[in-house]
């Protein structure tokens, strides 16, 4: 780990070339994790000796580089992108190239074509958080574009979030990657605050519906240029995947997107176990939390369920629906609710809240964030009373 270090070249040389003489050659596969976060030296004048580092593991099965905030370029790069002996047999890969503001077009596609020789790999995390306009969403597409030979992947995580540059070609391109992908189980998508449209969004909704996820996030958070037409597909679409037992779904912050996403929401799937839905300052209304209410209480089989609704227009009559919806799931274990900043939330829906902690069984793990609402101590007295007369795990209000 030589993360945030102001170390001179020659030291961190020094350090290198020990661990790379003094390296034994394992007889069984190997986990490497080198961290350069924040490194205040030259990255790119030590790629050569990373590289004979790697050059002496000859069962490499992990491998995580983390280079955030460094100024890796174009011999960085190459040097990742070297073909040795050690990735041959690589099975998970990780690569964290956040905020690395010396990357341009051309370095990214020799990464890209680097990836499309991994045949192995079998777990992938590609990081490209907070890149400016030096790359190109063109340039960005040859990422995504290159997972099309890795036909081994079962977990894919890939992270766009804050960098401006990605659009609708990068995420048309991993479109076509994911079609028809059988073996993919697991998929992460990280989209907030780029430029990504509803034509990117509908893409990946045709894509989905292709696959057999049991492990699904999608995150696109204070995306501009998003809205209902495009989410509610995706939200018709996700929720009849009958094979996931596990959802996020992250319309944080996108002032288009409201209602209609929400009778999006329409499909009855026992197979799910864990839900996270995240509208917080969206437009969802009262109606738009009726749909919501009335898609959970058909999910039978859920045991862990979050919502957030922060600064939404949603009064104590959504809130006792969300309620309603969940007293009648009877395997549910852990409940995370927060309507912090909803103004027309008050005291009449706490009554409601503490009627339905009575009478649970099964929960165990209450988090209840009524910050900045028209709840007022006393209404939240009504519910730390339930706390002294039940056991839970974990019981938070605030």
């Amino acid at each position: 780990r030589i993360c945030r270090s102001k170390q001179k070249k020659t030291f961190v040389d020094e350090v290198l070339t020990k661990i790379s003489s003094e390296m034994k050659l394992p007889t069984t596969k190997t986990k490497l994790h080198i961290d350069w976060k924040g490194y205040l030296g030259d990255v790119n004048a030590h790629s050569k000796k990373v590289d004979e580092a790697l050059q002496r593991i000859g069962w490499l099965s992990h491998l995580q580089l983390d280079f955030r905030g460094t100024n890796i370029s174009e011999d960085g790069i190459s040097s990742l992108s070297r073909h040795n002996r050690a990735s041959e047999d690589l099975s998970h890969l990780t690569i964290f190239l956040g905020s690395c503001n010396q990357l341009i077009d051309t370095h990214i596609q020799r990464l890209a074509s680097r990836l499309e020789n991994l045949s192995h790999l079998s777990y992938l995390n590609l990081s490209f958080d907070n890149i400016n306009s030096r790359i190109s969403d063109r340039g960005m597409s040859k990422v995504t574009s290159a997972l099309s030979t890795l036909t081994q992947i079962t977990s894919l995580t890939i992270n766009f979030e804050h960098s401006k540059v990605v659009a609708d070609e990068t995420v048309t391109a991993l479109a076509t990657t994911l079609r028809s992908r059988d073996i993919l189980t697991h998929l992460v998508l990280h989209f907030g605050w780029t430029s990504v449209s509803n034509e990117g969004v509908i893409s990946l909704s045709e894509a989905f519906r292709t696959l057999t996820l049991t492990s699904l996030e999608v995150h696109l958070g204070s995306c501009d240029n998003i809205s209902d037409y495009g989410t509610s597909r995706l939200a018709d679409v996700i929720f009849s995947l009958s094979s996931l037992s596990d959802l996020i779904l992250d319309v944080w912050g996108c002032k288009k997107v409201g209602d209609r996403t929400a009778t999006g929401l329409n499909h009855s799937n026992s197979s799910l176990k864990r839900l996270n839905l995240d509208f917080s300052s969206t437009t969802i209304t009262n109606e738009g939390i009726t749909s919501v209410s009335q898609q959970i209480s058909h999910l039978s089989g859920l045991n862990t369920f979050e919502l957030k609704l922060y600064e939404t227009s949603i009064s104590d009559l959504g809130v006792s629906q969300i309620v309603d919806s969940i007293s009648s799931l009877s395997k549910l274990e852990e409940c995370n609710l927060s309507f912090e900043g909803c103004k027309e939330v008050t005291d009449e829906c706490m009554k409601k809240f503490a009627e339905f902690l009575r009478t649970q069984t099964q929960l165990t793990k209450i988090n209840l964030d009524m910050e900045m609402t028209s709840v007022t101590e006393k209404g939240k007295a009504s519910i730390l009373e339930v706390r002294s007369t039940k056991e839970f795990e974990k019981f938070n209000i605030i």
